[in-house]
């Protein structure tokens, strides 16, 4: 995204900012709105052919850009906890009657029309949750840091293209595919920052990943 967003300043003579989940945009409602994809019942952004595996980033400009107008004729709905909780229609219509991603949540976080509990969903708590401590009911196995649990069961997920994604965007790194909860617990910062740096993991810290190793 950097050579477009410096292709805005130098159109526009103005400042951007790239986010990619690092700034608190309601960037889900924005890809919805801007005709991307739609919202499934995992709560998670579905654009047709690569199903929710997907990435959203956005530059923020100063620049006063015009509107283009895209035909769009799905759904995105602000949850209000003061109204009782209904099923969004975009919903219904992506996902129909499946209730795989609901069965099969581990902490039964997936509500209706794609709300997500974050107290008790397994990627918030390993990766949002400052608390020096996790709940001890909490059971993690090997999923130490998020969880792709309601995606891996998704069959709007079973595609070509997601392979291909996997294959091409995400190369293995060495010394991760062998790393056990035990080689965490006795690690230091420095071979953490090797590991991990470039990572989402890195963000959390080694105490952090620590503390997810002990759940």
């Amino acid at each position: 995204m950097k050579p477009i967003s410096k292709l805005i300043e130098d159109q526009w003579d103005c400042r951007t900012r790239i986010c990619v989940d690092s700034a608190p945009v309601a960037e889900k409602y924005w890809a919805v709105s801007s005709g991307l994809g739609r919202i499934g019942r995992n709560g998670l952004l579905y654009v047709e052919g690569y199903g929710s595996f997907v990435f959203l980033g956005e530059i923020l400009s100063t620049a006063k850009l015009g509107v283009l107008d895209i035909p769009f004729s799905g759904t995105y709905r602000v949850l209000n906890l003061d109204e009782e909780r209904t099923e969004d229609p975009g919903t219904e219509e992506l996902c129909g009657d499946c209730r795989r991603c609901i069965t099969a949540c581990p902490e039964g976080a997936i509500m209706t029309g794609g709300e997500i509990d974050c107290n008790r969903c397994r990627s918030s708590l390993t990766i949002e949750s400052s608390e020096p401590t996790l709940d001890e009911g909490l059971v993690l196995g090997n999923r130490v840091y998020g969880c792709d649990i309601c995606q891996e069961v998704c069959p709007l997920n079973e595609n070509r293209l997601k392979r291909e994604l996997e294959e091409n965007f995400f190369p293995e790194r060495s010394g991760l595919l062998e790393l056990r909860k035990e080689d965490v617990l006795g690690m230091i910062e420095e071979e953490f920052d090797r590991l991990f740096r470039g990572t989402p993991v890195h963000r959390l810290g080694l105490d952090r990943l620590r503390r997810n190793c002990q759940s």
